[in-house]
């Protein structure tokens, strides 16, 4: 099982966790199956806002609304936890089984001044860890570039293999013909 970000959108989700903070910052996941197309962040109205979300009842209404508006669906929900590991706490796994099961849950953690964010799927009985995928098209984002020496030595193995698929083409090549020449 898998969720599909952009690269904006996981910007967006730590810019969020980012700004929440010290609060958990919580929002919905609007798309299509498992690819999100829009983030739309809702404020926290819990009255523990740094240990605890509960999503504002009308803003929750109107993302609602802008989904249905735009033929989408719920992807899934995201909060944060401010000091804790991007893994769902008894409290998280509870709401999400009253409130919404069988849906992707993304945790972006701010904990040890390093953001990361996991997704998980949470079904009534059972909590699963999902991956989190960049979409083809921006896959090349997320591309090492090669250094000098790796490209240099790219570029020497073609010449080696050709050279080696020459002579050997060359060693299988039958032997010339013996051409008569006239004596005089």
């Amino acid at each position: 099982m898998y969720i599909r970000l952009s690269y904006q959108q996981r910007q967006a989700l730590k810019a969020i966790a980012k700004a929440s903070h010290p609060d958990e910052g919580c929002g919905l996941l609007l798309g299509t199956e498992t690819d999100v197309s829009k983030i739309i962040q809702v404020t926290n109205v819990s009255k523990q806002p740094h240990y605890h979300y509960e999503m504002h009842a009308q803003q929750l209404f109107d993302a609602l609304s802008v989904a249905e508006s735009q033929n989408l669906s719920v992807v899934g929900f995201f909060h944060t936890h401010p000091t804790s590991n991007a893994i769902p706490s008894p409290e998280d796994v509870k709401h999400a089984r009253t409130n919404n099961p069988n849906t992707i849950h993304i945790i972006i953690s701010l904990a040890n001044e390093q953001i990361m964010a996991k997704a998980w799927y949470i079904t009534a009985i059972d909590v699963q860890s999902v991956d989190i995928l960049l979409p083809s098209q921006t896959q090349n984002e997320s591309r090492v570039a090669l250094t000098n020496l790796q490209v240099y030595a790219i570029l020497i193995f073609i010449v080696v293999a050709f050279a080696f698929f020459l002579a050997v083409s060359f060693s299988l090549l039958p032997p010339a013909p013996i051409i008569p020449t006239p004596r005089g």
